[in-house]
């Protein structure tokens, strides 16, 4: 029987929250492969993970240059972004996910979250110059009930 990669009990380490040692298993197995695009993924997450957010930015952007074509990261930035309240570049990270890969679901369903926040913000600042607007607020009230309650609800 084959032992398991550094990669694999990292990734293993990663799923059951012992973030720090599967920090260690990972960036082991990055020395030996700086370009491994899978298991500097998998950093980035663990960084993510760690609330270690600025190293866990660097990451994901180091991807995105390194392998425009993947939409995973660009998706993660977009989720770091927003939490943030960045949601203009969290939008344009989404659509850079969404060019990469049509099909990714995680990112359209990320993509219509922050299309809610915006309009949400729009519908917020009609009412700051109209308070009387009933439809506006109707709309208001309707897309906060949408809203997900936070945005870590969004899916990396």
């Amino acid at each position: 029987m084959q032992q398991p990669s550094a990669y694999q009990e990292a990734d293993a380490l990663y799923r059951e929250g012992s973030y720090d040692q599967a920090l260690a298993r990972i960036d082991g197995w990055l020395k030996t492969r700086p370009q491994d695009a899978r298991g500097r993924f998998l950093r980035a997450m663990i960084l993510t993970q760690q609330k270690k957010t600025d190293e866990a930015l660097r990451a994901y952007t180091g991807l995105t240059q390194d392998f425009p074509e993947l939409p995973e990261p660009y998706n993660n930035l977009a989720v770091i972004y927003a939490e943030r309240g960045e949601l203009d570049r969290a939008r344009t990270l989404l659509e850079s996910a969404l060019r990469a890969n049509a099909r990714f679901s995680a990112a359209h369903e990320n993509l219509g979250d922050i299309h809610m926040r915006l309009a949400a913000a729009a519908y917020e600042q009609a009412l700051k110059i109209d308070a009387n607007n009933k439809p506006v607020a109707a709309k208001l009230k309707a897309v906060n009930d949408l809203i997900p309650a936070r945005a870590a609800n969004s899916k990396p």
